[in-house]
């Protein structure tokens, strides 16, 4: 059973500490079963519908962000974020932890999200992983 998690607490503390990696486990541990969050509004209120990107830059930093959680490869982490700094050891994630994309990411302006299902424990939980363009450069955020 897939669920979605509307609610990530510490998910900025576990970036901070532990990676993207350890941030994407903090999401599974927190999942509540509750709704999904609401679609994004347009100024007038009306929602809007973001499709899935055709860009192969965004593509790829995607599949590259995966594969460096997938592998626990903090270096590789650095190389997608948007901050390198604040990207730690995954020593906090749970050993069984994976991560698959869902959707490729839907760009609204200077930010496009992905949907990733991560598994660990025997749970599936299904996390956005947002992307940033700085500088004319897409990175994680």
């Amino acid at each position: 059973m897939t669920e979605q998690a509307p609610h990530r607490r510490g998910v900025a503390t576990a970036v901070l500490a532990g990676g993207l990696l350890a941030a994407v486990a903090v999401a599974i541990a927190s999942t509540s079963g509750e709704d999904a969050p609401a679609p994004p509004v347009d100024s007038t209120g009306a929602t809007r519908t973001l499709a899935p990107t055709d860009d192969p830059a965004l593509r790829a930093l995607t599949d590259r962000a995966l594969a460096a959680i997938n592998d626990r490869d903090p270096d590789a982490m650095r190389a997608v974020s948007c901050d390198p700094a604040r990207v730690g050891a995954a020593d906090g994630a749970p050993p069984d932890a994976h991560a698959d994309l869902v959707a490729y990411p839907a760009v609204d302006g200077a930010t496009a999200v992905a949907q990733v299902a991560v598994t660990a424990g025997g749970k599936t939980s299904t996390v956005p992983l947002t992307l940033e363009l700085r500088s004319g450069t897409w990175c994680v955020r």
